[in-house]
């Protein structure tokens, strides 16, 4: 193991910073790949850090999150490691830190629960009539009669939000954005 991390080390020898490598990756596979095709390489300029102290896979995921979708359940995308060099949980975590995103609270992630599930919980708070009330009118419900420490232990979904902050570093680095593969979401 130690002579494969020794050959990761010489392949990113003259990248600025090196790429997060997760202790699950199976170097030996992937090292057999990257002989076969330098594309397996985290690209240099991803590894060179912006003004703002971040890396452009940071720009990435706060990409991903200014679309609401990102929340603390959703599946990290293998791009994250493998084009961008970083761990993107760590990353989340940092850019929590440093104001750019936020965890909402329960009361503010209500889109990621369906309706019936509303329903049921204004039912165990004794609300009747809700059969015919669409999710907006279940989700106004729930603001006025649960409380966010009751609402939160029904479901542990959080979404992320982009802070002022992150929209601006998002906002400043658009030829990032630029160079990746874009998805309609």
């Amino acid at each position: 193991m130690v002579d494969l991390r020794k050959q990761v080390a010489k392949l990113y020898q003259h990248h600025a910073e090196m790429p997060y490598i997760s202790p699950e990756r199976d170097l030996a596979a992937w090292l057999t790949e990257v002989e076969l095709s330098s594309n397996k390489l985290v690209p240099k300029r991803n590894m060179i850090r912006l003004v703002e102290g971040v890396l452009p896979g940071d720009i990435i995921l706060l990409w991903r999150i200014q679309f609401g979708t990102y929340t603390n359940e959703t599946v990290i995308s293998k791009y994250f490691e493998y084009t961008y060099g970083i761990d993107a949980r760590a990353s989340l975590l940092h850019l929590i830190a440093q104001g750019y995103v936020v965890e909402l609270s329960a009361h503010d992630s209500l889109d990621h629960v369906t309706a019936p599930f509303l329903r049921k919980i204004l039912k165990e708070k004794g609300i009747v009539n809700l059969n015919k009330l669409k999710k907006p009118e279940l989700a106004a419900l729930i603001h006025a009669q649960v409380s966010e420490e009751a609402l939160g232990a029904h479901f542990p979904t959080r979404q992320y939000a982009l802070t002022a902050a992150g929209e601006q570093l998002l906002a400043n680095h658009p030829e990032v954005i630029a160079k990746h593969p874009k998805k309609k979401f």
